[in-house]
């Protein structure tokens, strides 16, 4: 591939999204500074390519591929905008070949594939002018007029004008005076959304669609049936004996809900309730209707018409009647039967959550309520869908009677803007009419977002679907949600992301060959680890680093992978090519396969997929990795983001960015981060795939960051002890333990790859590594630490000290970093040749050589030098296992923590597994930071574990009136897992207790729940689960306990 590169550079500083910048600002104008970034220029074999970082594009497929932003601004009700370029800096520009399209993509062997396919039509117009306003749209309270900046358009098919830097004034038309503004929830939102929301915040209006539904508060007795045509009818003494005898036939009246077609707005089409005449036989006392469909009405989904019949009530027209009918073509209806009201039909006001669930999971949708409610504070309310059904379809199950709902929901709490949150309880598919156990909440096209947008712009609510197929299923989840929040162990996997990206290969060749390529899966990783805090430690598993199997999968990658995903991270996130089934072409994971080598159930990570259709939660042929992530036993996630269909790299990790920033920066709840990201990018319709599976509402929280960390040199030398401080402010109130990491600086790793004359080429950094990490104390907000540097450390100016710590009095974890530490070249001049000094042990300190141990004992090592010990990870120097004769040594270097308050002693703790009956011999080769070696060894005898299990389960004492212990036998060293549960079945208290030792064992409970409240006299029901440290064998056994004070 030839490849020409060009780069712009300007040196201002801006304000606005890094391009714009906002010069003057009244009610009656705006004057506005664009600058063209920095940007690239590369030419590929059939192609020039446009790409500029921050700069998104369209998403009509063969339109051309040029950076392009889109401005919005408020305007008053009935106004406008007037736009003039007050100047402007241009230059046209010559290319060879022509501008790149917006790709078709399309499925193809495992993934998908990309093809460049120019529609002439599309590149004559829209991208001739710098600015294009567009039409008024509305979103929420406000009109708004979007207006796209063009910085390159196109002269000819070889021949652009790049317009460096223009200023921009907006004429604001209308009843700029006009003041209507109440307290709203998204204010966030609009501020990020609309340039002059300062001046045009006041520009509200409200205003509701009369929305068609059947009456039932209206009447207190309804009967429905339902026909499979149009045509004449009659209601016969089989139906109408059904009616009590105090109806008045006078009163009847026949209504319906008809499906409309319509021109335009958010649907293909609407409903309209409409009253059909009744003519009455008083000979035979039968009733006849003639039903037809209006005009530009459509036959229902399930191709039956449902009707409704009732009397009396209060209405404001009498009922309608037919003068005459051939009552000899009548035929009789079908299924004629009362309707009985469930619960959950009514409406309310000043409710902030909304849920939607089937009736058959209703209680437990009430058990979801309650818990938002008493950790979020939320007024929630609970909608049946069968109920909506009836109300707002007319008895069709249809998604538009579903978002009529909603919206006829929201406009009853508009004033208060009370309604934040919708939340779907259960699964659904695209083929609705399938007898499927997914069909539990009827899906919305490709989005969930189609219930809650009301007009033709962005979603008006904040939505998220729990895709439960059964109630196993739902109760899985919710017991691992309240755990999450509630039990969620501490630790440094709280801090950490893992990203996963797909490499340069694709069918024999390379592909993302621009920086800014939304196939540069490489790059995209790198720039969302930039987006994130310095204080986030981000993990980065790159295809292109691993080498080919000869299946051409990369299973060295997907090894790495759920090493780290099962060592625990509060975010997985996958960049690349992907499907329901399957991350990467190179089956970095494959759901059907390696799911079941997840182990990650204590340390759940929301998991997000930049890529096509791994989230494909609406299929009713399989289950996508994304949901299937949610109920997967032992492991999986605790929420799931990722693309229903094909989409582009550029759009989804534009979008996956933004929500990252918030969950992490700013710690965002999910459901918030997904919003304001979706909202903050023209790429709408790869963020309407983007359907959030789990909990909206929840946080995933992590660790807060507070304090400073002082006193570190302006260069760390090697051999150098370096001793720093730091303050948590936290006023005072912070007495914990904490854990330090140090690290050795990150640096750049230049990696460039050539196939069929394409070259692929890419820059990306590499962590440090850690030098030092141990515990310290943190008494009033301080701690002080000391380190020694290593000889192996890597020199640069990147190095990072974080602290993190957890405050178990008040189940809060916090972070103190310090970043950009710079490393010397230069030694101290030190030299000592002690080397480390070690105690080696099995299974426990009374160990002695030759001694008897399990199959699956504890290495337990205490080592000491004066000068530190070396767990850099370096080459030559780790802290390495031989077991017997083995070559091949164990890396056990990350296992080896400082003592609390030291940096010259600490402990080796590190377990072999399933070993053979019979006699062993270990050593353990550790050097100190100088690269001082020892060799430590020892003998040991193995004997074969016994099955695990759980005897002599008792609470003691029981009745409990305070306090008390759990006590139990287990046959095998395990980790304790004890959960408590009402006589329902719900779960109020989990309790974990790591590394039991086989034998009697009592563990304590105050007699709260998680809330930490008192509860109640009862008889509840308590769960022991051990898995055992060697196999990870599990075994449960359950056990009544009685509270009576």
């Amino acid at each position: 591939m030839k490849k020409l590169i060009i780069i712009f550079a300007l040196i201002n500083c801006f304000l606005l999204n890094g391009e714009l910048k906002l010069l003057e600002q009244t009610k009656e104008f705006l004057t506005v500074e664009i600058e063209f970034e920095e940007f690239e220029i590369t030419e590929s074999d059939d192609f020039t390519h446009f790409s500029a970082e921050s700069w998104e594009g369209s998403e009509i497929i063969g339109s051309p591929d040029l950076p392009q932003k889109t401005v919005n601004f408020i305007i008053p009700p009935g106004g406008n905008i007037e736009i003039s370029i007050i100047s402007s800096d241009s230059y046209r520009e010559n290319i060879s070949k022509p501008i790149a399209p917006i790709p078709v993509i399309s499925e193809f062997n495992k993934t998908n594939k990309y093809d460049y396919i120019i529609n002439q039509d599309l590149y004559q117009k829209g991208f001739n002018d710098h600015v294009i306003q567009k039409e008024i749209s509305r979103y929420r309270y406000y009109d708004y007029i979007p207006v796209t900046i063009n910085p390159i358009s196109i002269i000819s098919e070889r021949e652009v004008q790049i317009n460096r830097k223009m200023i921009l004034r907006i004429e604001i038309i209308g009843a700029k005076n006009y003041q209507h503004n109440f307290k709203d929830k998204f204010e966030n939102v609009y501020s990020n959304l609309f340039l002059n929301y300062t001046t045009g915040k006041n520009w509200q209006t409200i205003i509701e669609k009369d929305i068609a539904r059947i009456p039932f508060e209206s009447s207190e007795f309804w009967y429905k049936f339902h026909l499979d045509r149009e045509g004449i009818y009659k209601l016969t003494e089989n139906e109408l004996q059904q009616l009590p005898d105090f109806y008045d036939p006078e009163s009847l009246r026949l209504l319906t809900l008809e499906r409309i077609m319509i021109d335009n707005g958010p649907n293909d089409y609407e409903f309209r309730l409409k009253e059909i005449p009744l003519l009455f036989d008083e000979h035979t006392e039968e009733i006849f209707f003639k039903y037809e469909r209006t005009e530009n009405g459509l036959p229902q989904f399930s191709l039956f018409d449902h009707f409704w019949l009732t009397f009396g009530g209060d209405f404001n027209s009498p009922p309608l009647r037919e003068e005459n009918l051939p009552k000899t073509l009548a035929r009789e209806v079908n299924e004629f039967s009362k309707h009985e009201k469930q619960i959950g039909a009514d409406r309310a006001r000043g409710i902030s959550s909304l849920y939607i669930c089937p009736q058959e999971f209703y209680a437990q949708t009430q058990v979801l309520t309650q818990f938002h409610s008493n950790h979020y504070g939320l007024d929630t309310y609970i909608a049946v869908q069968e109920e909506i059904f009836a109300e707002y379809g007319g008895g069709e199950a249809d998604p538009v009677a579903i978002k009529n709902y909603i919206q006829d929901f929201w406009q009853d709490n508009s004033e208060q803007d009370s309604l934040k949150y919708v939340i779907l309880v259960g699964s659904g598919t695209r083929d609705w009419l399938n007898n499927t156990e997914k069909n539990k909440i009827i899906t919305y096209s490709t989005s969930d977002d189609n219930f809650v947008t009301f007009t033709a712009g962005f979603a008006e609510l904040i939505i998220g679907r729990i895709p439960a197929q059964n109630q196993n299923q739902l109760d899985f989840y919710l017991d691992r949600l309240s755990t999450y929040v509630q039990d969620s162990p501490p630790g440094w996997w709280r801090n950490k992301m893992v990203i996963l990206a797909d490499d340069e290969n694709k069918d024999g060749d390379v592909e993302g060959f621009t920086t800014n390529s939304g196939l540069n899966h490489t790059n995209l990783a790198q720039l969302t680890q930039n987006a994130m805090n310095d204080g986030l430690y981000v993990d980065k598993v790159l295809g292109l680093e691993y080498n080919f199997d000869e299946y051409n999968n990369k299973p060295d990658a997907r090894d790495a992978l759920l090493e780290k995903v099962n060592n625990g991270c509060l975010i997985w996130y996958f960049i690349g090519h992907g499907n329901h089934d399957v991350l990467g072409d190179e089956d970095y994971f494959r759901g059907s396969q390696h799911l079941r080598l997840l182990d990650n159930e204590q340390h759940l990570p929301v998991f997000l997929a930049a890529s096509c259709s791994v989230g494909e939660f609406d299929s009713p042929a399989y289950d996508c990795i994304a949901e299937r992530l949610l109920f997967q036993e032992n492991g999986g996630s605790i929420a799931s983001l990722a693309a229903s269909r094909i989409c582009s790299g550029t759009a989804n990790t534009t979008i996956l960015k933004e929500f990252l920033k918030k969950i992490v920066n700013e710690r965002y709840n999910l459901g918030d981060a997904l919003y304001y990201a979706k909202t903050s990018t023209q790429y709408t319709g790869t963020a309407k795939l983007y359907n959030l599976l789990g909990d909206p509402v929840m946080s995933i929280i992590p660790p807060l960051e507070t304090g400073y960390i002082g006193n570190v040199p302006d260069s760390i030398r090697m051999r150098e002890l370096v001793s720093i401080n730091a303050d948590m402010q936290l006023q005072n109130t912070l007495s914990a333990a904490g854990t330090l990491r140090v690290f050795d600086s990150k640096y750049q790793v230049y990696y460039t790859n050539t196939l069929n004359d394409h070259t692929y080429e890419v820059t990306y950094d590499r962590n440090g590594s850690v030098f030092f990490r141990g515990e310290v104390e943190i008494a009033a907000d301080n701690f002080s630490a000391s380190f020694i540097v290593p000889d192996d450390i890597r020199f640069g100016e990147r190095g990072l000290i974080i602290n993190y710590i957890y405050n178990e009095l008040t189940g809060s974890d916090y972070i103190t970093y310090a970043a950009d530490i710079k490393y010397s070249s230069v030694s101290v001049d030190s030299i000592s040749n002690d080397s480390p000094q070690v105690s080696l042990w099995l299974d426990s300190r009374s160990f002695i050589s030759g001694d008897y141990v399990s199959d699956s004992p504890l290495v337990i090592a205490e080592i000491e030098d004066s000068n530190g010990i070396n767990i850099l990870g370096s080459a030559g120097h780790k802290i390495l296992v031989l077991l017997d004769d083995e070559y091949t040594p164990i890396d056990v270097t990350e296992q080896f923590n400082y003592f609390t308050g030291s940096y010259t002693s600490g402990e080796l703790l590190w377990r072999l597994y399933n070993l053979d009956q019979g006699q062993h011999y270990l050593r353990l080769i550790v050097f100190d930071n100088f690269n001082n070696p020892t060799i430590a060894e020892t003998e040991f005898r193995v004997r074969r574990s016994g099955k695990l299990s759980i005897e002599q389960m008792l609470v003691y004492p029981n009745p409990l009136e305070k306090d008390g212990h759990f006590t139990f036998i287990i046959t095998e060293d395990s980790n304790i897992t004890i959960s408590i549960y009402t006589i329902t079945g719900k779960k109020i208290k989990t309790i974990r207790k790591e590394q039991c030792n086989s034998g009697y064992n009592q563990i304590y409970w105050d007699g709260k729940d998680g809330d930490g409240d008192k509860i109640a006299n009862n008889t509840y029901f308590y769960k022991i689960r051990a898995k055992q440290l060697g196999n990870g064998e599990v075994t449960e056994k359950i056990g009544k306990l009685i509270i009576l004070k």
